[in-house]
């Protein structure tokens, strides 16, 4: 009999599973989860069917100083549901009497003040809840007691834990103090104990009571499973179309075949109205040549949806992507297994031909598998705001909600949060890479040793001693991103408000919110769509025509096959480059390979994938193509040359060899993937009797199931992959044809990430399009293109201004004549000192003369050398690397002045090896001309800091072009 508070409590570093292990070994049997919400509850619910311990749950609020463990009976999630609702709203007249057992956690101080309003409460819960306790604690033994005696209500004795065992202890205290702000300490006896400890604690008469009132709780915990489950009421909401909807005489001709239809005339209306609206979308997009297999199609899908009752799942996320395009929002044209259903593209929500790219239906909705649908809708960014609102105002915000997630601290989190508390100020999680995800290989490093070494130099080595327990936990609640919940009855279910949204208390991990009987949908901001909005806007506003998508032009293919797909979405990186130049595509099936084995596993299949592309054959192991016993098999493996790629090859393959039904063949797939062995070798004997039964050979059937059993792991989704592939073309069909619009467009996008708009400045050098240095009056807040095809950088691009400051600069100095420098200052007076001298040395007041001189006659400067006679050219090429990650400045100016053996470096490419150690290839020139260096890894962590675009050195080199080493000039 213990409280315990979880991770999700944001106090302890309690694994529900871990949890329930200790409390079977330990024969204990029964808890109270006490965390301030109902976040661990599904997972412990579901964890617990193997453990069988009585768990029981309650809600800790502290309100005015004042806590209470609120413990629901009967149907937990509605009355917790209720109780929630109570907080949000402070009425809780919705509370009725019997739904709860309250127990009242006294304060350890005994101030006049704070035990009246405790009094206070107790009296107000013995008129409004079943029954009142006071919790007895040792650190607040004289509080209960005078809370007891004042108001008749009886105390109860309960051990809590913070940990589970002792070993545990710093780390669960430490995760405490993070949350309270300061070093906690406790009596190290915070821990789970066997029975008979609990029993030397208390009394006969204590433990009796406690027993008592842990026997007399009844709870109800009705999800997915429970014979009283049932889903939650999803109602679309287009009334008047459904009532205009006629119900057909005769169902088969949408189907195919006899289903069962609801009995309810509202429920036939909303499937005639989206088998009308299929068909409708049928017409517009399918002719005569592909019609007959494509409504045979159709009408499979729709059986499937009606049976499972997806039918207005499908009306709803129809209708938000019909608002979308409505309102020339952006939409995805299409992601994850749903690019394979014909019925999403009829409706729309698609924009890809599942029968043109061969693309399986049973991928996404198998009817031999209990999945929900789950479609993602991909939208611009900028403009998903604009569906989230329309779906609140449709469905009323009562019926909407967004979903929980938790924040996890990771390395440097965690590193920050345990310093804060051993109050050291040196910011030493400077001292780590940053994202570093793994404390311990780093250590390993000759990097790391070296951070260990300051640290104990510094006497804070026993940081690091908490910052693997810690890094892992859960840091903070935030709200998931895309994930949102429709229901006409989320009133049933917990809901907090976390900021100004209602939250469904639970996640959309392990299936929690299928499991409640509520259907997510799912927003993604996608920013590669505000990218291709962009471009397309730039030529609108340039007067120039956007050409209509071909799948098939050169140009855009020239682009993937020269390796200059940066920018492209999915294909940005140099592997994926490289891997495109190797490829050669030259359809989007090409793309579509590319993109499913340019992954872990699969990318060792790469080199025999463009052998047998080259070669135009392939064999692989004993399948030879020309044998006629895998006749059936060679066309399935001819479209990937002979490389299984896809998961839908296996069920095809299932399908062929063994008869299996495509819905079948992927569950067998699933169980490959699983992995248990019990339901391996049963699958495998299916797989085979069902194979000879088909007519096939036993070697040969063993064989094809190595295959299949090989490659479950490797295969892609082909749907996702033709989703990607056409997603991907669109963006390099408008880099080939739109170079300086789409380049425009990606640094906008991405304006406020240094690290990327310096990946597209970069690309914008090496495309030779030409880029104008910011200015007062030319440049506005972001990059633009003028009528010359020059882009012209924004002024939010500069570091330390961003779009905030720039739109303030371009307010503060609109319309007005400006002739000097000094007048500029005088409008720009709302600036900091620290602004203005980020602009100086910019550049965008070089309009009123020389930069070096304005800069030197301002006060607030960064510190700088005087010029001591060198060529102020050295100081603007340091600035502008600082602050546009761009150089303007001319360096024939320092190039002029360089002795014989020196070079000044132009641009630096830093890249990592085929090892993923970092190296880097450095254009340098000198009188002469320029001439690109390699700097391999072990030279480059020598120099990598010292070296920077501007810098003059004199490099060691072997052979034509790789650098050993380097002296750099004026290095102090």
């Amino acid at each position: 009999m213990y409280i315990v508070k979880t991770k999700y409590s944001l106090e302890t570093n309690i694994e529900p599973l871990s949890l329930l292990e200790q409390a079977k070994d330990l024969n204990i049997d029964t808890l109270l989860i006490a965390d301030d919400g109902p976040y661990a509850w599904l997972e412990i619910e579901k964890l617990n069917h193997e453990y069988n311990i009585n768990v029981l749950y309650s809600i800790e609020k502290m309100n005015d100083g004042i806590k209470l463990l609120w413990i629901p009976k009967g149907n937990v999630l509605i009355k917790v549901a209720n109780l929630e609702k109570a907080y949000r709203t402070n009425d809780f007249s919705c509370i009725k009497k019997e739904d709860f057992e309250v127990i009242l956690v006294p304060n350890q101080v005994t101030k006049k003040e704070i035990l009246k309003k405790e009094l206070d409460k107790l009296r107000w819960l013995r008129n409004n809840v079943d029954k009142v306790y006071i919790l007895e604690r040792k650190e607040s033994f004289r509080s209960s007691r005078i809370l007891k005696e004042k108001s008749g209500v009886h105390t109860l004795k309960i051990k809590e834990i913070a940990y589970l065992d002792p070993t545990e202890r710093e780390v669960s205290l430490m995760r405490k103090s993070i949350k309270v702000g300061k070093l906690v300490e406790d009596n190290y006896r915070s821990f789970m104990l066997p029975p008979q400890f609990l029993k030397d604690d208390m009394n006969a008469f204590e433990f009796e009571r406690t027993k008592r009132f842990f026997s007399n709780i009844k709870q109800d915990f009705i999800v997915e499973g429970h014979k009283d489950f049932k889903e939650k009421k999803m109602e679309y909401w287009n009334l008047d179309e459904i009532k205009r909807a006629p119900i057909p005489d005769n169902w088969e001709r949408f189907f195919g075949r006899e289903i069962k239809i609801p009995e309810s005339s509202w429920e036939q209306k909303k499937i005639a109205l989206l088998c009308y609206k299929a068909g409708f979308g049928f017409n517009e997009r399918y002719n005569s040549d592909n019609k007959t297999y494509a409504i045979a199609r159709l009408k499979h899908e729709l059986s499937v949806i009606v049976e499972k009752g997806f039918y207005t799942y499908f009306l709803m996320v129809a209708d938000f992507i019909r608002y979308c395009r409505s309102r020339n929002i952006r939409v995805g044209r299409g992601r994850g297994s749903v690019v394979g259903s014909v019925l999403a593209y009829c409706l729309d929500i698609i924009v890809i031909d599942p029968i043109t790219y061969e693309l399986k239906f049973e991928r996404f909705l198998n009817p031999y598998r209990s999945n929900k649908p789950d479609i993602d809708i991909d939208l611009p960014a900028s403009l998903i705001y604009l569906l989230f609102d329309y779906v609140k105002e449709k469905y009323g915000t009562d019926s909407v909600s967004k979903i929980l997630t938790f924040n996890t601290f990771g390395v440097i989190n965690a590193i920050q949060s345990v310093k804060n508390i051993f109050g050291i100020n040196e910011r030493i999680e400077t001292w780590f890479p940053k994202g570093l995800d793994n404390l311990d290989e780093f250590l390993e490093t000759a990097a790391g040793k070296k951070v260990e070494k300051r640290l104990e130099e510094k006497g804070y080595s026993h940081v690091l001693e908490y910052v693997n327990g810690i890094a892992s936990l859960p840091q903070a609640i935030s709200i998931h991103p895309a994930g949102v919940i429709i229901s006409q009855e989320l009133n049933e279910l917990p809901l907090i408000n976390r900021d100004g949204e209602l939250v469904l208390a639970f996640t959309k991990q392990d299936d929690q919110v299928e499991r409640l009987g509520v259907t997510k949908f799912d927003f993604l901001k996608v920013k590669t769509l505000d990218i291709t909005l962009g471009t397309e806007k730039i030529r609108e506003k340039l007067g120039k025509p956007v050409y209509k998508l071909d799948f098939n032009d050169q140009k855009t293919f020239d682009l993937y096959r020269s390796g200059k797909s940066v920018g492209v979405f999915q294909m940005k990186s140099q592997g994926m480059r490289k891997t495109c130049q190797e490829v050669m595509p030259s359809s989007i099936e090409d793309l579509m390979d590319i993109l499913s084995l340019y992954r872990p596993g699969p990318m060792e299949e790469i080199p025999r994938y463009v052998e047998n592309k080259t070669k135009g054959y392939w064999s692989f192991e004993k399948l030879d193509p020309s044998s006629p016993e895998f006749k059936d098999i060679v066309p399935i493996l001819d479209k990937t040359h002979g490389i299984i790629t896809y998961q839908e090859q296996i069920l095809e393959m299932a399908s062929v060899w063994a008869g299996y039904a495509l819905g079948e063949a992927d569950l067998l797939r699933r169980a490959i993937s699983g992995k248990k062995r019990s339901l391996l070798e049963a699958e495998k004997k299916k797989f085979i009797e069902r194979s000879i039964a088909n007519g096939r050979e036993l070697e040969i059937t063993e064989y094809i199931y190595y295959l299949i059993e090989k490659f479950s792991d490797y295969g892609f989704n082909r749907s996702h992959a033709g989703g990607y592939a056409v997603f991907s073309f669109e963006t390099a069909f408008q880099k080939a044809h739109y170079p300086v619009e789409f380049m425009t467009s990606s640094m906008n996008v991405s304006i406020d990430n240094r690290k990327k708009l310096k990946v597209y400045l970069d690309e914008v050098r090496n495309m030779n399009i030409k880029l104008l240095k910011p200015d007062l009056f030319k440049s506005n807040v972001h990059f633009e293109v003028n009528k010359n095809g020059e882009i012209q950088m924004g002024l939010a691009a500069i570091a330390g201004v961003g779009p905030g400051q720039a739109s303030k600069i371009k307010q503060l100095i609109s319309k007005k004549q400006v002739k000097s420098f000094s007048e500029a200052k005088d409008l720009l007076k709302e600036m900091s000192g620290r602004t203005m001298d980020i602009l100086i040395r910019a550049g965008v007041f070089d309009c009123f003369g020389d930069r070096y001189q304005i800069w030197q006659s301002v006060k607030d400067k960064k510190n700088q050398k005087p010029l001591n006679g060198q060529n102020p050219t050295l100081y603007y090429i340091d600035w502008e690397q600082e602050l546009l990650q761009y150089t303007f400045s001319n360096f024939n100016e320092i190039i002029e002045t360089l002795d014989d053996e020196e070079y000044v470096i132009e641009s630096i490419s830093p890249i990592k090896d085929k090892k993923g150690r970092k190296m880097a290839f450095l254009k340098v020139a000198r009188k002469e001309g320029t001439k690109e260096l390699v700097v391999y890894y072990n030279v480059w962590a020598n120099f990598k800091d010292k070296l920077s675009v501007g810098t003059i050195i004199t490099p060691q080199v072997k052979g034509e072009n790789i650098a050993t080493s380097f002296k750099v000039k004026n290095e102090s």
